[in-house]
């Protein structure tokens, strides 16, 4: 079967096609939209795909919750510096845990590119400081105390209530596998809360597929997790979505690496 296209502006012209050749056109052409339209689509959405959350001036820490697009690189800008970067998960989430800025009210910019860095997109929020607030504590820390019954190795410990505390954001090497530096982590984190009362602060996830409690652990007011990274005890690793502290576990982590903190010194990694 062949069809006969004749051009309107010269009819003298004619261009013979069989049917095949004009399936080929019309799927081709079809192709050039979809592809056209993955291009513009998302810079004509974008400005709706950043929402914040959660944005919280408590005590001397910013604290900023958003969603966007999965695997986004997400920045924080504040008078045309990058104050914090980090990605959003595969659920899209992300967070900032920063440094409170003076009284008053301040302009800060979240930005949003795509893996390309071709695509971003600006968005601008505003946050009070005020007395009031930076007097305040932390209300995700809980002003429960609880009792460690027991440590089980450098990341995770037993309350008396029986209770599996997995501290979030950070990795210990494992007593178990009899790892370089095991013996050493659980020690320290035996001397930070065995048989003391320690708080507790929950992220995103509430337990592990294991059962275990997901938490920021603290001690007169000291993160422990923080402490285990800082003295070279502890790796940070990321578990999304529980990343609130993530950015600075890594500047821990990569301070211990530099002064050859634990096993930065004595393992092979």
């Amino acid at each position: 079967m062949k069809t006969t296209i004749t051009l309107l502006k010269n009819p003298s012209i004619k261009l013979t096609l069989d049917f095949k050749s004009l399936v080929g056109i019309v799927f081709g052409a079809i192709l050039v939209v979809f592809a056209v339209w993955s291009w513009i689509e998302p810079r004509l959405s974008s400005d709706s795909q950043l929402e914040i959350i959660k944005q919280q001036v408590v005590g001397t820490e910013v604290i900023i919750e958003g969603k966007t697009l999965p695997e986004q690189t997400v920045r924080l800008i504040f008078q045309d510096n990058i104050v914090d970067q980090t990605r959003s998960d595969r659920n899209g989430a992300f967070a900032f845990v920063i440094a409170s800025p003076s009284e008053g009210e301040h302009n800060y910019v979240l930005e949003t590119c795509d893996k390309t860095e071709n695509n971003c997109v600006k968005t601008k929020t505003k946050i009070l400081v005020t007395q009031e607030n930076q007097e305040q504590t932390n209300p995700s820390i809980s002003e429960k105390e609880y009792f460690v019954e027991r440590v089980v190795d450098g990341d995770t410990i037993v309350l008396s209530s029986g209770e599996r505390v997995r501290y979030i954001g950070i990795d210990a090497p494992e007593i178990d596998d009899n790892a370089c530096y095991s013996q050493e982590s659980k020690l320290k984190n035996q001397e930070l809360v065995e048989g003391k009362q320690v708080k507790l602060e929950k992220d995103v996830s509430d337990k592990d597929r294991y059962g275990r409690l997901l938490r920021y652990v603290y001690i007169d007011d000291q993160m422990v997790n923080e402490l285990l990274v800082k003295e070279g005890v502890a790796i940070a690793k990321e578990y999304p979505p529980d990343v609130k502290y993530q950015n600075r576990f890594l500047e821990l982590e990569s301070e211990a690496q530099k002064n050859q903190f634990g096993m930065w010194s004595a393992c092979d990694l």
